[in-house]
């Protein structure tokens, strides 16, 4: 596992995070100028830098809860978008036209933001699509369909299992661009036989695999390295096709231990599905004997829970509580296919208070 010398408070990017995660930040950011609109029904933002260099970095989003409002924010305190703004990179997101899963609308869709930029700031030197879990699958149709308007893709936790098997969005393993796929351990099957039967492509897929759990569970380092990765592909021609795209980063402890529990606060919140990000870190669960596999105490104001330890939504069943450590270093804490922030009535900043369970043996 790669180590970085990261040691830090809570990233600040997550500690701008609201009810409105991802929301638009970047108006009143010097020499960055936001655009959002609509085309054909989705929403889109683009944020330029003062000076573009060409390239651009499209964002193809996830699965989103249908009854939830279109978004399209672009958060440019983020670290990955800061800094490649900072470069001179334009990066932009679409909402897609609709929620819940979309494929072959969201390709369009996404076709229609590039061409919209083409047309409004001119022809990009570079494109490279990032897509998460269902933005992921995109990505992937994408790279071998749309070649010639894109340049690369990277793929974090590719939903391969959304593939519209024997049918027109069917995979044919046959990229035209670099796809890389940044997966974490424990769904790396997928991807892993993507790359397995692309490997004859005339330009083969890499599978970079991340040696922690979870879904879509990495972080801004992580995703850095892998766009640095295709670029030097594009560049020279070489790109690892196997190898641990680890980058373990670490927060420093802020929470205060009275007793047998641990307080700290709710640095940010994802607006389509209500997780809450803490500012509690794994040694902080360490201190009180909680392992992954335990049960504990979550306290939110008035509302207690019971929550899970693990590693994966799936961990519990729905309605159930889970406690994700994530790429960042911080503990989320999530409610399978629930709002969690609704349910515990949260706001940012409000005092979260963890336990172990009574009786627990590392009380």
């Amino acid at each position: 596992m790669a180590q970085l010398a990261y040691s830090y408070r809570i990233p600040a990017w997550l500690l701008v995070l609201s009810l409105a995660a991802w929301a638009n930040t970047a108006l009143s950011r010097q020499g960055v100028e936001i655009r959002e609109g609509s085309i054909g029904g989705a929403l889109y933002t683009v944020a330029k830098p003062a000076t573009w260099n060409g390239k651009l970095l499209i964002f193809a989003h996830g699965l989103r809860p249908e009854s939830e409002p279109l978004r399209a924010g672009i958060n440019t305190d983020r670290p990955l978008y800061k800094t490649l703004l900072e470069e001179g990179w334009m990066v932009a997101t679409s909402s897609y036209r609709r929620n819940g899963i979309i494929i072959a609308d969201a390709i369009e869709d996404l076709n229609l933001l590039r061409q919209h930029i083409t047309e409004t700031h001119g022809k990009p030197g570079r494109v490279v699509l990032m897509g998460n879990s269902m933005g992921g699958i995109i990505g992937a149709l994408i790279a071998e369909r749309h070649g010639e308007v894109y340049d690369a893709v990277l793929a974090a936790g590719a939903a391969i299992r959304l593939d519209v098997k024997h049918g027109p969005l069917s995979l044919n393993f046959d990229p035209k661009i670099p796809i890389l796929f940044l997966t974490n351990r424990s769904e790396i099957d997928g991807p892993r036989d993507y790359v397995e039967r692309s490997s004859q492509a005339t330009v083969p897929a890499a599978l970079w695999r991340v040696d922690r759990d979870g879904h879509v569970n990495v972080n801004d380092p992580e995703r850095l390295a892998a766009i640095r990765a295709l670029e030097h592909y594009l560049d020279h021609g070489e790109l690892a096709r196997h190898k641990d795209g680890t980058i373990a980063v670490a927060a420093n402890s802020t929470a205060r231990f009275f007793e047998n529990r641990a307080e700290g606060t709710i640095a940010g919140v994802t607006a389509n599905h209500g997780n809450i990000f803490t500012s509690l870190v794994p040694a902080d669960l360490e201190q009180l004997g909680i392992e992954p596999g335990d049960h504990f105490l979550l306290t939110v104001g008035e509302h207690t829970v019971q929550v899970l330890l693990g590693s994966n939504y799936g961990d519990v069943e729905r309605g159930e509580w889970i406690g994700i450590m994530r790429a960042e270093g911080v503990l989320m804490i999530a409610r399978n296919r629930e709002s969690a922030c609704k349910t515990l009535a949260c706001a940012m900043g409000s005092t979260v208070v963890i336990s172990p369970l009574p009786g627990h043996a590392g009380q």
